[in-house]
């Protein structure tokens, strides 16, 4: 089965390591999109005559997604979508320090959101590249979806937010969109458990080759991460 990677750019660790050891992995496509921080706007078209989806971002290497373009005389490939699983923007984006989920208030200056609220920040931000996912899974593609990396603990975001409040809002997110995966024809391609430490974190040893990257995972990563979309591929 061929792999077609598309999606953000967490990819990047998959490309370098697919380079470093090509001959594993078999023939690999990989169609970078864009920056991940355009995924919670409307992104996509979906043409149901046509069965094909359409990427429309303004900055982005806007593609066509077909079954015809993507399944041949071998049967269909496997298409793998980094970009649901991506938890960067609403870790970074918001005050993790002076709000926080109700249960985990300790502090009189901070603001307790209750669950309604978090659930609606979760959703409104993943709910275009969920849907995305499963309009690709419904025109006949098989259709994955790669996990991003936990964050590091050198991310810049953690100076000024609460490790525990990241890690729970990280946790409840990723649960959200594999619930909503669930029964549309999308699998879920998990980051490799030994990529993470005992506090859930990305380990640093798998952080990228530029100590200045603080987000993206390392070549190293990738391979692993590889090697778990080839077992997935295996399986179905």
């Amino acid at each position: 089965m061929r792999v077609i990677f598309t999606g953000d750019s967490h990819l990047g660790a998959l490309k370098r390591g697919w380079e470093m050891d090509s001959d594993k992995f078999g023939m690999s496509v990989f169609e970078h999109l864009g920056r991940g921080g355009l995924a919670s706007s409307e992104f996509f078209t979906f043409d149901k005559e046509e069965s094909s989806v359409t990427t429309v971002a303004d900055g982005w290497k806007n593609r066509t997604f077909s079954q015809h373009r993507l399944n041949d005389d071998y049967g269909p490939n496997l298409l793998v979508v980094s970009m649901p699983l991506n938890t960067s923007r609403i870790l970074r984006d918001y005050s993790w320090r002076k709000h926080v989920p109700w249960k985990l208030k300790r502090e009189l200056y901070e603001v307790a959101l209750s669950g309604s609220v978090v659930s609606a920040m979760i959703e409104q931000d993943c709910v275009q590249s969920i849907r995305f996912v499963k309009a690709l899974a419904s025109v006949g593609i098989e259709t994955a979806v790669l996990e991003a990396p936990r964050f590091f603990d050198r991310a810049p975001f953690l100076i000024r937010k609460r490790m525990d409040v990241c890690l729970y809002i990280d946790t409840l997110y990723r649960q959200y969109v594999k619930a909503e995966l669930e029964g549309s024809g999308v699998g879920v391609i998990a980051q490799p458990q030994k990529t993470m430490n005992e506090h859930g974190l990305t380990c640093s040893k798998y952080a990228h080759e530029n100590p200045k990257d603080t987000h993206h995972g390392s070549a190293a990563y990738g391979l692993l991460a590889l090697e778990a979309v080839r077992d997935y591929a295996k399986s179905v």
